[in-house]
């Protein structure tokens, strides 16, 4: 019910306020009628963050004869009903009947709720807050609705429809594309003792219509008997009018209340004066769209037809002529001659004509001037907004960031997958622990432009290199279907060889000891809309592993001068991101490594010892070399040949914890039966280094994984 109230405000407002569609929550019902109205923003673009904004509440008091609008003097709070609204604010109407509060929320979606007092009645409602300068507005009731108790089961209320200015005078086939308005009226059990009160029958007839029942703010269906109000509630109920036809209307709902032994009736007055408009220009509606709702091909023609006015005035207009703005591409078929007569109630068509010159959004405007035939008889103007949309077909358009597109072409994309810097592939390992399966992935994306005319199919063919190539591509999918605008992706995916596929492949290949003995390739053909893109891709495969960049890890449980406080968190560098890891009481894990210092006082000279422990026992660690120079570390080929071959690289490995590091220590890790890892020791910071936030830890580098059947 709330949002059909709110829309017959924005249906009557739109040209005027630009008013926003907005859902209205019911989840406060008025004491008595009231409207709510949130205005347009007054800025394009609304901050997520939270902002200092203004809200007007402008209450209107809604009554025949003498009484002037708008209220002065009426008490208005606004409270924030969501933990992020800043507000809770009282304030009077001033002569303008407006009350403004200064509200520190975030804007988008914030929650607000506003109550008014006037004449001794309380009245609430919520809604989201969308931008900036919000403009809430009440219509009050100043008839005072009678409670109700056992003793006194007979007393009424009256509901007199307003329009949203409070006049109320409705015109005919108003709002506009909704013709009815819509108020509320409550029942209020005030009784303090136990007893409920029972009520039925609460529907009207025509135009009146029962449209809402609410129990303290729950909805309930539209057919309910036997509604039980418990003292201290509040049943609202609301009714629409319909306004397609004038003329005064008066009806009396009797509601039927029983308590106890007693029953009473509660006459609910409802009242509308429905008239008719007059002959005035301020009751047309201006501008009309008309849209080609498909996109036409360039140098053909598309016409599009629709009623563009509806006589709703007390009298005839005459149409006198036409003016049409338009780079060419329009023309209006019909109506072609002019002056034209619409008799009162009558509607007049327009038909017009689209020839694209361009693939592009193109658009007119037609003015056409209308003199109605009484009442002043001065001419207004009607807008006609045109608008199409040209297409024209071209190729599909390719991107690998999604980002910059460009079009299919006889030039192939040469691609390099790749994990590392060397654009290499490691070796799957499969006898791990756990075993490593190196995959590597590239998207590509295909774009169906906007400026096409229809749907398009691409299809994928991948041509392999060799048979051994395609054993480790996986590529899907191999067709889309992409409308205009619309994007595709498609996915590359290489799992690596072992070790011994790789070198079986290698010596197939002939072992000339180039890199294109180990390389895998394959084309994709993609074609579509008559042309043809092709992307060459290309991994190549190592046995050689890389060289991890500089990693850092600060210590666990660690203070500081800077921070005397013990931190319980690990910093690991060296990637894109930093893992933060701040769960106290939980030792923090990076991979299977964890770093602890125990003694972390500022005036250890040097801090305590960094200690090295495996994860629950899954890793086995020793120290394989030191006083080992950084620059002979960075070797890998060499430094993996000597590791290789030593005759001790496989064994005394062991679960306890490692002490007394230094400088230059290569520390190995087993994690399986044929895979390792070495890890260099850079350098043990003294707790004063000014660079890394006066922070103890260790800094190293590290080769993995390194594979050794």
């Amino acid at each position: 019910m709330v949002k059909r109230m709110f829309n017959i405000l924005q249906n009557n407002e739109m040209k005027k306020n630009k008013i926003l569609r907005l859902s209205l929550l019911p989840l406060a019902i008025l004491t008595l009628s009231v409207l709510v109205i949130f205005s347009g923003c007054m800025e394009s673009t609304v901050p997520d963050d939270e902002a200092v904004f203004t809200l007007n509440a402008k209450v209107l008091r809604t009554t025949n004869g003498e009484n002037a609008l708008p209220v002065q003097g009426a008490n208005v709070t606004v409270i924030g009903n969501d933990e992020n609204t800043n507000v809770n604010q009282n304030a009077v109407t001033n002569t303008r009947g407006m009350a403004e509060f200064t509200m520190n929320v975030p804007l988008v979606g914030s929650n607000v709720l506003v109550l008014a007092e006037y004449n001794g009645q309380q009245q609430t409602k919520t809604g989201i807050l969308l931008c900036r300068d919000t403009l809430v507005i009440f219509l009050f009731d100043n008839n005072v609705i009678d409670p109700v108790s056992c003793g006194n089961l007979d007393g009424g209320a009256v509901v007199v429809f307003t329009d949203d200015a409070g006049n109320t005078e409705l015109r005919r086939n108003t709002p506009a594309g909704i013709n009815q308005y819509e108020r509320c009226t409550n029942i209020t059990n005030t009784l303090q003792s136990s007893e409920t009160i029972t009520a039925n029958n609460f529907a009207a007839d025509a135009p009146f219509e029962l449209i809402g029942l609410y129990l303290d703010g729950e909805s309930l269906p539209l057919n309910s008997r036997d509604i039980q109000i418990a003292p201290g509630s509040s049943l609202a109920i609301c009714y629409s009018v319909s306004t397609e036809t004038a003329g005064e209307f008066r009806q009396t709902v009797p509601v039927t209340l029983s308590c106890q032994n007693e029953t009473g009736t509660f006459n609910i007055e409802l009242q509308a004066d429905v008239v008719e408009p007059d002959c005035s220009c301020e009751y047309i509606q201006s501008p009309i769209s008309l849209e080609v709702s498909d996109p036409v091909e360039v140098g053909q023609s598309a016409e599009v037809s629709g009623v563009i006015f509806v006589n709703e005035l007390a009298c005839d207009v005459v149409i006198e002529g036409m003016d049409m703005q338009s780079s060419g591409v329009w023309q209006v078929i019909d109506p072609s001659q002019f002056p034209i007569t619409v008799a009162r109630g009558n509607s007049l068509s327009m038909t017009a004509r689209y020839t694209p010159s361009a693939a592009a959004t193109q658009t007119g405007q037609v003015f056409l001037t209308i003199v109605p035939q009484g009442g002043n008889g001065e001419p207004c103007t009607l807008e006609v907004d045109l608008s199409g949309r040209g297409c024209a077909n071209s190729c599909p358009q390719i991107s690998i960031d999604r980002l910059f597109f460009d079009e299919f072409s006889t030039t192939a994309i040469d691609d390099t997958l790749s994990n590392r810097g060397d654009n290499r592939v490691f070796i799957s390992a499969t006898d791990a622990n756990p075993p490593i399966l190196t995959t590597v992935n590239e998207t590509y994306y295909i774009m169906n432009p906007d400026s096409n005319c229809s749907t398009i199919e691409v299809n994928i063919v991948p041509q392999y290199a060799d048979q051994y190539a395609q054993e480790f591509y996986e590529i899907y999918p191999t067709q889309l279907i992409l409308d205009p605008g619309e994007i595709g992706a498609i996915n590359v995916t290489f799992t690596a060889p072992t070790r011994e596929r790789l070198e079986q492949i290698v010596a197939a290949r002939g072992n000339n000891g180039t890199a294109a003995d180990s390389a895998f390739d394959v084309t994709l053909q993609i074609s579509g809309s008559g042309c043809r893109q092709n992307i060459d891709v290309t991994s190549i495969v190592t046995s050689i592993p890389d060289l991890t960049p500089i990693i850092n890890i600060r210590a666990f449980n660690q203070r500081t001068e800077l921070v005397p406080n013990p931190e319980n968190e690990i910093y690991f560098f060296g990637r894109n991101d930093k893992d933060v890891e701040t769960n106290a009481g939980v030792t923090p894990t990076i991979g299977n490594i964890w770093i602890n210092v125990d003694n972390n006082d500022p005036d250890a000279q040097p801090p305590q010892d960094p200690i090295l422990l495996p994860v629950n026992n899954s890793v086995e660690m020793k120290i394989w070399r030191q006083g080992y120079a950084e620059a002979d570390f960075t070797n890998v080929l060499d430094l993996i040949t000597q590791f290789e071959n030593d005759a001790d690289h496989d064994s005394g490995y062991s679960t306890d914890p490692i002490t007394g590091l230094s400088v230059g220590d290569v520390i190995a890790v087993r994690f399986g039966a044929s895979t390792y890892a070495l890890m260099y020791i850079r350098e043990v910071k003294n707790g004063t280094e000014n660079n890394s936030n006066n922070q103890s830890g260790i800094e190293f580098r590290a080769v993995y994984p390194i594979y050794i059947p």
